[in-house]
């Protein structure tokens, strides 16, 4: 785990130039992100959530810097049509990509976007705007950093982890994180929902506060600039699903 955090650390102070250097080498590149936060979260946080977001002001200086360097930034129909051989540039491009739906790729992103003129998408899981996920991974990151230890049932067998110092905080997400993972979609609903009743956390709550709705989608979907993909229905892990269902 410390490995994992002191290259997660590493790469928000290291120049723009340096991290897109090793990747620009083909005809383009796809650039994918998830959340977008004004500004990093004062105070501890468990570096695996850190590094799943960006921050407004650096997505921004991303957009600046790819313009700078000569690089199209382009819409997915607009790549597709690149590499099926159906329109030449010889420059290279670059896609922005959002995954989940969260309603900050609106109220933060989308103003960037916009000022640039700069096209992106956005793959909803349909269980965010329907307001019917389990953003589990929130719910873990708080009852962590609250708590000195979690504890709870799995089947008939009692798990407990201590969670006082800041790395027993970031093992103890990893483990339960990694259970949470492993499970069936029915275990895993189980598990965070007696996480949440033993912790009096309002799981609802995660999904209302973080995800679109489906009038912003639309609202999103009428501008040109903005395409809307699905990112399946129920945001499970596809491994753990038998290929009938």
């Amino acid at each position: 785990m410390g490995y994992k955090n002191a290259i997660i650390n590493a790469l928000s102070y290291l120049p723009l130039g340096f991290l897109f250097k090793p990747f620009y080498s083909g005809e383009g590149t796809i650039l994918f992100f998830h959340k977008v936060v004004k500004d990093k979260k004062n105070g501890p946080r468990i570096p695996l959530m850190a590094a799943n977001e960006i921050e407004a002001g650096y997505l921004e200086k991303i957009i600046v810097h790819l313009r700078k360097k000569g690089y199209d930034i382009i819409s997915l129909d607009a790549m597709n049509k690149r590499l099926s051989g159906f329109e030449k540039k010889d420059k290279k491009f670059v896609v922005f990509t959002f995954d989940d739906g969260y309603k900050d790729n609106l109220t933060l992103a989308y103003p960037i976007f916009k000022k640039y003129g700069v096209p992106f998408s956005i793959y909803v899981t349909n269980c965010f705007p329907n307001h019917t996920a389990q953003l589990w991974w929130y719910l873990l990151e708080d009852i962590v950093l609250e708590n000195t230890e979690v504890s709870f049932l799995l089947g008939e067998e009692q798990k407990r982890y201590s969670s006082v110092t800041q790395r027993e905080k970031e093992h103890t997400f990893e483990g339960i994180r990694n259970l949470l993972i492993k499970a069936s979609p029915k275990q895993q609903q189980q598990l965070t929902h007696q996480l949440a009743e033993k912790y009096d956390k309002d799981l609802p709550g995660y999904v209302s506060r973080e995800s679109l709705d489906w009038e912003e989608i639309k609202e999103l979907s009428q501008d040109p600039l903005v395409d809307i993909g699905g990112h399946t229905m129920n945001h499970i892990t596809l491994n753990k699903v038998a290929p009938e269902v």
